[in-house]
């Protein structure tokens, strides 16, 4: 009895010994609940650390602390700053009192929630007493690193980059004195972060290389932080464009997650997949990526908040798609999500944002309406006006007004947005201290002109002029802003708006009252985005130096912009009532000013050809241009895409503006038809295209000679391939070159000679050439034939296999009339800069060696060639947007010196490539000109081919890009010859006269 009496006492101390025992030890509590965070798995890391605090609280003062601080930590990454900063207050006395490191802790988390809630000058205060008492403790040089790295993060955050460098010098030497690899790696982070903030994705990209090596050596180039590595380079890549770079990038983090899944970046990967085809216009498989991050988030049950970025992902791709039932529902969940959680002010107004954006798609204008002013009242009350983001939101809202048809409305929201970024309605420029608010104003000036536009929809002549007034000022303060505050490419973006809407409204005009000014203004319009658009390439270009300024460092000028961009954000952030220290800062922008101004009046003199790229207005000696081509035999077509419609300007004999109304037919279709041997259905496809785009134009023109300027997808069609109603191509009767601009115009010079180089690699020989983004490249069979035919004709140099080398060719180059080149040219149509001719590997140690000349290497090349044909071309076209990559290559060229080119508009047959060059450069060396010798060779083709054979995917690829004028060989050294050779006949006359005579 008395041992049965004791088994409740052994049952309860056997039961309280278990309670205890199963509270984990310190260390794993702690781990367990960082592991599950870094997992996304918030809500259960909170609630270990709640169990750990709860148990600690009474027992452990220092674990008690730890747990409450990283509580708060997680709460200040979830935004929730509000609820983190009650937790640091009620424990702050505790820890100061236990630790210094959980206290210095404790401190930096509390800096940034106050930072998250806008309470700069307390969350500076704090973070700076972290930072005092890591010196006053004199840790060592690996705290101070991750210090001052969190205070870099705090001045990006504030907008503070002069603060922001600051940090960023500090944490890279306190983490090279700390001589650890994760310190080194945590501050190439940071700078990597800090100069993509600043807009400088390749050298982003160079310090996140960096500490690719120490991830690799530390934890394996296949593990997860390899992965996450990747992906982040994969971020900056996409802000520079390169697209396709980072889609290749996430996808090699994705191989690697495969065989060890970080369950965060296996999520995020698929999330920024997403993003990436969204931007490409590829909504099939961005929505496909979307949907696998949301099946990966709840099989693991991820916190609703790491959801919001996919699932707006996922309304883009459904708004593209028209895909409006599931967009609704989507949108629901969107809001419930919204609702069930305290979120960060500006995480609330995107979701607001975006909901609006998806009932606008959906044409519910009401609904559509009420959430970005959600979004505009939550933005405004946060962060005041002078916020981009809270004009950006106005500018919206005015055009969902406009859309309803409440003009005046739109305009009254459009002058709050001019009175909030420049203190009053009218247009100064120089009223504007940042270029994010300047950009702003132009794109609110646009928004105008369309309001105004509008309005007009019953011809009114009065509107229309005010719509063209007000794009004018638009395209006026563009031009001006972008020769200050370092902003070469600002407005491009917004300029492609104004010339479609422009041509648009020029158009109206001009079928109103068929005056010849209103097609003169629209064809500098059109120059405009082409202009735009070569300016954006030359300045990527400079990056890499290789643009012939010798004498004046892209670094050097780098420097100076950042520094202008630093002192105006500085200047716009301080108020009004500071007024020495506005006095001090304006002297600050006027001498780096200054010094800008004159680095660009050194690049003037110089390379005058690099300078009037960059600044010179498009509508320059308009007159000229326009009265040339409109009294030449040869028609100018030029096309204009807007959002619905096509324009035409056509010049010539006949000028004209036209409009082509309806639906665009499939131009990608009729692109599929023409690159596969097998498909017939090319014939029928021609002829709609031809009855679309040329039938409204040729029906008037009498000449055969005619010069296309085409845009968007139309830049991948050879237009020479579209049949009429005589069932003709329209090779067949007329004559075809293309151009890019019409201010590009490269005058042809003599050539040091009548001479060629021909270039054909050997792939075969080099099984290792990969393009990085591609695959290995294959051989091309037809290459050595190709160049030995053409060879043949000419006095030649041929440079075939391991000599086809990128040095060889940029060091003979210099020195030839004709280059051919018989190798792949892999286009880039997203990222034009990296369009590239490939050539044999070399094994040579140099950055010359890789075998790759990018466009933007080829700008630096200085050539006296009348003609460079680029005979072979590799895939990478993709979807058909805009043809800049084809572009970029003949662009940069022309930038060399080089007047004409051929190109390919996809891979080229190796069958009937050889035979088609071999008349083309027959037909050259007879005389004939570019345009017509390319003609004939084609028709030449044609006479003989036979079956298949004749389908235009083998010999309908080649356009001519640029002048047309024959090959011609330099006079001056005939000049020469001739009478040096006649002087020694007489010589040798007279001498053998003088020995018959002895």
């Amino acid at each position: 009895m008395n041992f049965l009496a004791k088994i409740p006492v052994f049952l309860i101390a056997f039961i309280l010994y278990h309670k205890n025992f199963a509270q984990q030890p310190d260390e794993d509590w702690y781990n367990k609940a960082d592991s599950l965070y870094k997992a996304g798995n918030t809500t259960a890391a909170l609630k270990e650390l709640e169990t750990a605090a709860s148990f600690f609280e009474a027992k452990d003062t220092a674990s008690f602390v730890r747990a409450k601080v990283k509580q708060g930590q997680i709460l200040v990454t979830l935004k929730d700053s509000q609820k983190a900063l009650s937790i640091f207050d009620e424990i702050e006395n505790l820890a100061e009192s236990s630790d210094v490191k959980i206290y210095i802790n404790l401190l930096t988390q509390k800096g940034f929630a106050l930072a998250n809630l806008r309470k700069t000058t307390d969350a500076k205060q704090t973070l700076e007493s972290a930072r005092d008492l890591i010196e006053t403790d004199s840790l060592n040089h690996y705290t101070l690193s991750y210090i001052d790295a969190q205070l870099l993060s705090f001045a990006l955050q504030s907008g503070r980059t002069d603060l922001a460098k600051l940090h960023l010098e500090n944490t890279i030497f306190h983490a090279e004195k700390s001589e650890n690899d994760e310190a080194m790696r945590n501050s190439f982070n940071k700078a990597a972060m800090f100069h993509w903030r600043m807009g400088n994705s390749s050298e982003s990209l160079n310090f996140l290389q960096k500490e690719e090596l120490i991830v690799a050596e530390k934890f394996g180039s296949g593990s997860p932080q390899m992965a996450n590595l990747l992906r982040n380079m994969a971020i900056v890549a996409s802000s520079g464009y390169e697209l396709e770079k980072a889609i290749f990038l996430v996808h090699r983090a994705l191989n690697l997650l495969e065989r060890d899944r970080d369950t965060r970046t296996y999520f995020l990967s698929h999330s920024s997949l997403s993003n990436y085809h969204n931007q490409l216009g590829e909504y099939q498989k961005a929505l496909a990526y979307s949907d696998t991050a949301l099946a990966v988030a709840r099989e693991y049950e991820m916190d609703d908040v790491f959801l919001i970025e996919t699932i707006v992902y996922k309304m883009t791709s459904l708004r593209n798609l028209n895909a409006f039932d599931e967009l609704r529902s989507v949108v629901d969940q969107l809001l419930s999500i919204q609702q069930s959680n305290d979120l960060a002010i500006l995480k609330e107004a995107n979701i607001y944002r975006s909901v609006s954006r998806a009932f606008l798609k959906m044409e519910d204008y009401e609904l559509s309406e009420k959430y970005v002013q959600q979004a505009i009242e939550l933005v405004e009350d946060a962060y005041g006006a002078k916020t981009r983001y809270l004009n950006d939101l106005l500018v919206e809202l005015a055009d969902i007004k406009k859309k309803q048809g409440k003009y005046e409305e739109a305009l009254v929201v459009l002058n709050k947005v001019f009175i909030n970024v420049s203190g009053d309605s009218s247009i100064n420029p120089e009223n504007f201290s940042s270029i994010k608010l300047a950009e702003n104003y132009a794109a609110a000036l646009r928004q105008k002109a369309d309001v105004l536009y509008q309005k007009s929809e019953q011809v009114n002549l009065e509107l229309l002029t005010q719509t063209m007034e007000t794009l004018k000022s638009a395209s006026d303060f563009i031009n001006t802003k972008r020769k200050n505050i370092s902003g070469e490419s600002f407005g491009s973006s917004i300029r492609e708006g104004i010339k479609e809407q422009a041509i648009e409204c020029l158009y109206s005009l001009y079928s109103l009252t068929q005056e010849k000014k209103y097609l003169k203004m629209a064809l500098g319009y059109s120059e405009v985005a082409r202009s735009d658009q070569l300016r954006v390439w030359l300045m990527e270009a400079e990056k890499f130096g290789d643009v012939g300024l010798e004498q004046i460092s892209y670094e050097d000028r780098k420097s100076i912009k950042e520094d202008i961009a630093m002192y105006e954000q500085l200047l716009n952030r301080t108020g009004r009532s500071d007024s020495s220290r506005l006095v001090q800062l304006n002297d600050t922008l006027r001498i780096l000013r200054n010094r800008y101004d004159e680095i660009n009046l050194s690049i003037k003199e110089q390379n005058a050809k690099f300078y009037s790229t960059i600044y010179d207005d498009p509508f320059l000696e308009l007159d000229s241009k326009y009265n040339l081509l409109s009294n030449s035999a040869e028609t100018t077509i030029i096309f204009n895409k807007s959002l619905d419609n096509w324009y035409i300007i056509m010049l010539g004999e006949k000028s004209d503006f036209i409009k082509i109304d309806g639906p665009t037919p499939d131009l990608e279709d009729f692109r599929s038809a023409l690159t596969n041997p097998n498909d017939d259905s090319y014939e029928q496809k021609a002829k709609a295209l031809y009855r679309f785009f040329l039938e409204p134009v040729l029906s008037n023109v009498s000449g055969k000679k005619l010069n296309f300027l085409t845009d968007k997808g139309l830049s991948f069609i050879p237009l020479e391939l579209l049949i009429n109603q005589n069932d003709k191509y329209l090779l067949e009767e007329n004559e075809i070159r293309y151009s890019y601009s019409l201010n590009s115009q490269v005058v042809p010079q003599s050539s040091v000679s009548f001479n060629l180089l021909a270039i054909a690699p050997d792939f075969s020989a080099n099984p290792d050439m990969i393009d990085p983004i591609r695959n290995k490249l294959s051989s091309i069979p037809g290459a050595d034939k190709e160049v030995n035919e053409i060879s043949s004709l000419f006095s030649s140099t041929t440079l075939i296999g391991a000599e086809a080398s990128e040095i060889n060719f940029k060091k003979r180059a210099k020195d030839y009339g004709i280059v051919h080149l018989a190798t792949h040219a892999i286009i880039d149509d997203n990222n034009p800069q990296n369009s590239r001719l490939v050539f044999q590997n070399s094994s040579e140690e140099s950055p010359e060696a890789d075998g790759f000349l990018h466009a933007y290497e080829i700008y630096n090349l200085n050539l006296k060639a009348q003609l460079v044909t680029l005979s072979a071309c590799n895939t990478g076209f993709g979807k058909i947007e805009r043809g800049e990559g084809v572009m970029s290559l003949s662009r940069a060229f022309a930038y060399a010196g080089v007047p004409s080119t051929v190109v390919s508009l996809w891979p080229a047959s190796d069958k009937s490539t050889p035979e088609l060059m071999k008349y083309f450069y027959q037909n050259l060396k007879d005389g004939q000109t570019k345009d017509v010798a390319l003609n004939n060779a084609r028709k030449q083709y044609l006479a003989t081919a036979k079956g298949k054979a004749r389908h235009p995917f083998y010999w309908g690829g080649f356009v001519l890009i640029g002048d047309n004028s024959p090959i011609e060989e330099d006079t001056n050294l005939l000049v020469f010859v001739i009478p040096s050779v006649l002087i020694i006949v007489m010589i040798l006359t007279v001498y053998r006269r003088k020995k018959k005579s002895s």
